[in-house]
């Protein structure tokens, strides 16, 4: 897994509300992904990669 550093200016005091936000926003694109790989049946791949 990489890691990368990511630097963010913001008038957000809280922490946590500034994670909660990141977070959520991956989420709405995590979860549209799911759904094209169900309806393109990507996950019944039974492939595997090498």
């Amino acid at each position: 897994m990489k890691r990368a550093k990511k630097s963010l200016i913001t008038s957000e005091h809280e922490i946590s509300r500034l994670k909660d936000a990141i977070r959520n926003h991956w989420s709405i694109k995590n979860n549209f992904h799911h759904c094209l790989d169900v309806y393109f049946l990507q996950d019944a791949s039974h492939k595997i990669a090498r």
